[in-house]
């Protein structure tokens, strides 16, 4: 998207691009932020703010290579906190966090299913004669590893939040 891109019809101006460098840290984030995206927030006078936040720009993803740390997360949640409480009675929603803590309670809530499917698997491998006797024990470690996999992504699902809620409320310094 480009500077230009700013909405359409009777949406046009409400829509905010700012190209940001790469590598370019809090740097060039708070200066967006405090010049263009609060003073925004002022005219717009919203009755909620509702922010769809990631991890997109932290010093550790691969793609986006923006630099910041979880002081710098904590800290604009911080202004968009402060800003919150100024203009809408303190009515914030943070979507991203949210999401992932219905995703983990998803996960967690199909992990019996998953082991389950797996026992069901091995079972009707055996009664319609598609392994034989001496093949299960490939079978029983190949569907225990598959079975596992959901047990991974529900832990890789709760760090990301536990990682996520420690930066929010400022309790984490990965500087």
């Amino acid at each position: 998207r480009s500077v230009e891109d700013n909405g359409t019809g009777a949406g046009t101006g409400a829509n905010i691009n700012i190209p940001l460098p790469a590598g370019g840290g809090i740097g060039p984030y708070g200066l967006a932020f405090s010049d263009v995206d609060l003073p925004a927030l002022d005219r717009f006078q919203p009755h909620m703010i509702i922010v769809a936040s990631g991890l997109d720009a932290n010093r550790y993803d691969i793609n986006a290579r923006m630099n910041l740390c979880s002081k710098d997360y904590a800290n604009l949640t911080q202004q968009l906190m402060d800003a919150a409480d100024r203009l809408c009675g303190g009515k914030l929603l943070m979507i991203g966090a949210v999401a992932l803590g219905i995703i983990c309670l998803f996960q967690f809530v199909t992990l019996p299913v998953e082991f389950d499917a797996t026992r069901r698997a091995k079972a009707q491998l055996v009664n319609l004669g598609i392994v034989e006797a001496d093949e299960m024990e490939g079978v029983h470690e190949t569907l225990d590893a598959a079975a596992l996999t959901y047990v991974a992504a529900f832990v890789a699902a709760l760090g990301s939040l536990l990682h996520i809620l420690l930066m929010l409320s400022g309790r984490r310094d990965d500087d």
